[in-house]
């Protein structure tokens, strides 16, 4: 929290120097890329250690295979007295499974060397595949078409390792349209 109103403070400070209005010195959410799939989150889980997110109450779910990212966007409330910026959660997308009851992407980074945490971003997708059942076999019935996770854990230097572990269930992951130039 912290550190969003430090940002805040010195992006104004900044803005007034260079005679730029404040609302247009904070940075914008980059648009995802034509091809990415998106979701709304519908269900929130946060670990209790994670005390800066524990009244998120909305967000977006985004994989974009042509920046090869996944991006877990997390929106405090409006209500709040003073507005907070969006939490945004981007890691390196390592790996797509497609399996016959889903699809599992999985994005990591460990900055462990370099006393950061390793944090993993884990989306199962039951939506986009047609699954294959047999008797023995039945594919799991989800309590919604994408599951989140987001796993971290912390370095332990200095200091002794910590782990903690959210949740997230979102709608559908929606295909964001290939927008193709026309002619006049």
């Amino acid at each position: 929290m912290m550190k969003t109103f430090t940002r805040s403070v010195l992006c104004s400070v900044a803005a007034s120097l260079v005679g730029i209005p404040a609302g247009l010195a904070e940075a914008q959410e980059p648009a995802p890329s034509p091809g990415s799939l998106l979701a709304e989150l519908i269900r929130f889980n946060i670990d209790p250690q994670l005390e800066y997110l524990q009244d998120v109450d909305a967000g977006t779910i985004v994989i974009d295979p042509r920046a090869r990212e996944i991006v877990l966007i997390l929106r405090h409330p409006a209500r709040s007295p003073q507005p907070l910026e969006p939490e945004e959660i981007r890691l390196p997308l390592v790996s797509t499974n497609r399996g016959t009851c889903n699809t599992t992407y999985t994005a990591r980074r460990d900055g462990r060397v370099y006393d950061g945490p390793l944090e993993t971003l884990t989306v199962i997708d039951y939506q986009n595949v047609r699954p294959v059942t047999s008797p023995r076999r039945p594919c799991p019935r989800p309590a919604g078409p994408t599951f989140i996770t987001y796993d971290i854990v912390t370095s332990g230097f200095g200091s002794p390792v910590r782990e903690m572990h959210s949740e997230f269930s979102a709608g559908a992951l929606v295909t964001r349209p290939v927008v193709l130039p026309t002619r006049d």
